[in-house]
């Protein structure tokens, strides 16, 4: 999807004259959009003056071929805030025609073999940005979007679709009220090179900046702004970047695998030994300190191929400078040195200096005028080969005129010095000067403990010539000495308390705290001390230069805490008053239910009741406020329902409500109940029992109930009978009836006439009819007893 259709998906968001203006920056957008692969590349932003927001943006554009009909003269530039994203400005960047070049690799045979080469374009377009727009703390974004890698990229995935991200942050116009002027890292070029496979390989990668800020160098995963799911990211607004996905194995510490991988130091130098061939990605990040805080960084992608290089490789040449086989070589400003290497026909020769190709010296002879570390690389010419790196020769050209240089801004910061360097070498007699005046320091630094116009002479003992500095102005800056102070002048505290202790203040001043000279993490004026101990505030300004506060002793108070004692919780209201007790005395208690010192539960009545006991003293440690809780707990509700009668074997339900969550239950005895803990069991009794149920709740109030489970046995009632006076089942006998004592009996013949009556049946009936034998049949009958009426036939068989 062309740029074009990404960027107009954003102009229903603008006016007429706006949606104009932006087509006609996409108009000039797409004419830069490559058609060749893009290696890499990076944004610089170069302050034209001191002048705030006065920039020249820089875009480096490495290609992998130089194909002029394919380009466009002009590329865009986006300009993000990076807190909310916000795109701030657009504009377009033209072509600078005589800054395009093809890079040529030392050994070309090998690349040309394998149709490598890559160009060089790059584009400028200065800008004037308001720092009253600019001055967000979050700092600034400038991006470029072009188009495609490279298929044959061998450790991300999808590099065809993976478009490269071109990205640098800058800080905003303005902070702590003032201009603040930064100019972006800004990274040297490099030449076209490749890896053999198995070879130590080195590639200087390394940036400049024109501030002197410190830069800090990693290798990082590269931005994209592709969304393999769903197409090109046309959210216009947002800053458009996400990481690329490594391919398995692959990462930013393994984007070149090796022994060891590809890695960069401190100085920018890259450095690898590669145990795989192929096309490899990466993205080296330089980060920009000033005074140790981070205010920018800059990004460069680039892509390096791995080739399995023949084994052929030239024997190391002999160098020799001036004719002398020597490592070092000092001359005057106007002459040369002349490198020489061992001339062989079959040899292809290309010089370096300070680690880059020099173009046009491909002979094996070299006339060096500039001071810097040469080496000299050999192949075979007329076939791919590995390459020969020879030894370094050190060329130090004395100048007229040099630049000193600091170890810092050239200011002198109270009771300290400042280092002023000028170049050393052992050729050389150093004469240093103050003010016109002539110091005794003779060595290539001199130690300048106060302000003034500094320079220095420059003698070459061998060559006899000399070279004058320029002149350093340096100036003193006097600090104050920072007064940490509290409010009331309180220098002591309770424990657990906080104290806020104020320094001196100043727009330019950054701040760090120590208590017993260990750092606290307060980064402004102010700080909450909450431990004992000695206090102090550094104070650094924009020079660095800094200044210690005398100590601000800080005590901790004696402190007695306020407590109150605790109420056991009650079981109803139904209690005496309950006198409240409380420490440090003279307080005051609150509370529902308190009157005075006391605790009234009739008062307070059902509930938990939150009562205070607080104390207001004019030492703040004998001060503060207790709090207890005093439960009145209502006497729980049980039953165990109602007495019950049962045969003996039979059971019945106890208890006349469910469970309450709320109350523990237990049934005692336990005889009998299938569960003792539950509101209502159920209870067969083998005898009457009386059982009690006690309920508990969680704070130990209970109630209990009883219940009488009254057991009887049953009654066997013979169908049958011979009263014949054999002695054998001559009487119709109940047996168990004589746990009935109370039990009626009553025998009728079959016209319903009673012929036997017995309470108690203590003589069971014999057959007979007052006193005559009952002829045999059946006979219906009664029992009466306290818990059921029995009715049934008997038969008298004679």
């Amino acid at each position: 999807m062309s740029l074009i259709y990404f960027m107009w998906q954003y102009l229903g968001r603008f006016g007429k004259y706006q949606k104009g203006m932006i087509f006609l920056f996409l108009f000039l957008s797409s004419s830069a959009v490559f058609a060749d692969h893009i290696v890499g590349g990076n944004i610089e932003m170069i302050a034209l003056d001191k002048t705030p927001g006065r920039y020249k943006v820089v875009v480096k554009v490495y290609y992998d071929k130089l194909d002029n009909p394919s380009r466009g003269e002009q590329l865009g530039i986006f300009i993000y805030r990076k807190s909310d994203k916000l795109l701030m400005r657009t504009l377009s960047a033209t072509r600078v025609p005589s800054k395009q070049k093809l890079l040529k690799p030392a050994n070309a045979t090998c690349a040309n073999q394998k149709k490598f080469e890559i160009a060089f374009d790059q584009f400028e377009q200065e800008m004037t940005l308001d720092p009253k727009l600019y001055n967000d703390a979050g700092g600034y974004v400038l991006t470029w979007n072009p188009c495609c890698r490279s298929q044959a990229v061998s450790n991300i995935t999808f590099p065809d679709k993976r478009a490269i991200l071109f990205y640098t942050e800058f800080p905003p116009l303005v902070k702590d009220g003032k201009p603040f002027v930064d100019s972006t890292p800004e990274f040297n070029d490099i030449d076209a090179e490749y890896i053999c496979l198995g070879d130590d390989f080195t590639y200087s990668f390394a940036a400049t900046d024109r501030d002197g800020d410190e830069l800090r160098y990693s290798l990082v995963t590269p931005y994209s702004i592709y969304d393999r799911n769903n197409g090109w990211n046309n959210t216009f607004g947002p800053i458009i970047a996400e990481f690329i996905d490594w391919a398995s194995g692959y990462s930013a510490t393994n984007a070149i695998p090796g022994n060891p991988a590809l890695s960069i130091n401190a100085n920018g130098q890259l450095s690898v030994k590669a145990s795989e061939a192929g096309l490899f990605v990466f993205s080296v990040l330089v980060e920009e300190y000033r005074n140790g805080i981070k205010i920018g960084a800059a990004r460069r992608e680039f892509q390096l191929f791995v080739f399995d290089c023949p084994p052929l490789i030239p024997p190391e040449p002999t160098i020799t400078a001036n004719d002398q086989p020597t490592t070092q070589v000092s001359v005057c400003q106007g002459a040369s040195v002349v490198l020489k290497s061992t001339i062989n026909n079959n040899w292809g020769y290309q010089w370096t200096k300070d680690g880059n190709n020099i173009a046009g010296a491909e002979s094996p002879t070299f006339n060096a005028t500039e001071s810097g570390t040469y080496q000299l690389i050999t192949f075979f010419k007329d076939q791919c080969s590995k390459t020969r790196l020879s030894r370094k020769v050190e060329i130090d050209v004395t100048t007229s005129i040099f630049k000193l240089k600091t170890n810092g801004l050239p200011k002198i910061c109270s009771g300290n010095s400042l280092s002023i360097l000028s170049p050393d070498n052992p050729n050389y007699v150093y004469e240093w000067y103050k003010d016109g005046q002539k110091l005794s320091t003779n060595t290539a630094t001199l130690l300048a403990i106060q302000a003034g116009r500094y320079w220095a002479v420059l003698k070459n003992n061998v060559k006899g010539c000399s070279s004058k500095s320029d002149t350093l102005v340096v100036s003193a800056v006097i600090l104050p000495i920072p007064v940490v102070s509290s409010l009331g002048n309180i220098n002591e505290i309770c424990r657990g308390d906080s104290l806020l202790l104020s320094g001196s203040q100043n727009s330019s001043y950054t701040y760090q705290w120590t208590r017993n000279d260990t750092l606290l993490s307060s980064k402004t004026s102010k700080v909450f001390g909450r431990q004992s101990g000695d206090y102090k505030l550094t104070i650094t300004d924009t020079t660095g230069c800094k200044n210690t506060s005398a100590a601000f002793k800080l005590g901790i108070t004696k402190s007695i805490p306020v407590t109150l004692d605790s109420i056991a919780a009650l079981c109803g209201s139904d209690y005496p008053k309950i006198k409240l007790i409380g420490k440090p005395t003279g307080g005051v208690f609150t509370g529902n239910g308190v009157l005075a010192n006391e605790f009234d539960p009739k008062l307070a009545g059902i509930g938990t009741h939150t009562i205070r006991y607080t104390v207001n003293s004019t030492s703040a440690c004998q001060s503060g406020t207790a709090q207890r809780t005093a439960v009145v707990q209502p006497i729980p509700n049980v039953s165990a329902g109602v007495n019950a009668l049962i045969f003996r074997g039979a059971s019945t339900r106890l208890g006349a409500a469910a469970n309450d969550p709320n109350l523990n239950y237990s049934w005692f005895p336990p005889l009998g109940i299938d569960n003792p803990n539950i509101a209502r069991p159920l209870a067969s009794p083998n005898e009457t029992t009386v059982y009690e149920l006690k309920a508990t709740d969680k704070y130990g109030c209970s109630a209990a109930s009883k219940v009488t489970v009254q057991v009887y046995n049953g009654v066997w009632i013979p169908d049958v009978f011979t009263p014949n006076g054999d002695g054998q089942n001559d009487k119709w006998e109940l047996k168990g009836i004589e746990a009935y004592p109370t039990c009626e009996v009553t025998i009728y013949n079959r016209w319903g006439a009673a012929i036997f009556y017995s309470k108690g049946y203590v003589q069971p009936w014999d057959g007979s009819i007052d006193e005559d034998p009952a002829l045999s049949g059946a006979y219906s009958y009664t029992i009466v007893t306290p818990i059921q009426i029995l009715r049934g036939m008997v038969l008298v068989v004679r």
